[in-house]
């Protein structure tokens, strides 16, 4: 049974660091920003639903704290 969307058409928005208890729900678009280069992999595998595109963009607002980039992240939610 496919997930459904809680709300179609919007944009679930979570920072890093708050991804535990972001409101989002199975099948929500989800845009996560301030990722880490060290961040990246796991928020991908635990928060985006690998069936669906995955996209990774420098994140041109933050885009390095100290030495490592920042990255947005946008995909379809789901978590483990």
């Amino acid at each position: 049974m496919a997930a459904t969307p809680a709300s179609a058409g919007t944009v679930c928005k979570v920072l890093s660091g708050l991804l535990a208890d972001t409101g989002c729900q199975a099948g929500d678009n989800v845009r996560m920003s301030l990722i880490s280069e060290r961040e990246l992999p796991d928020a991908i595998l635990d928060f985006c639903d690998m069936t669906s595109q995955v996209i990774t963009l420098p994140d041109s607002a933050m885009p390095a704290l100290g030495d490592e980039r920042n990255y947005v992240v946008l995909c379809r939610f789901h978590q483990n």
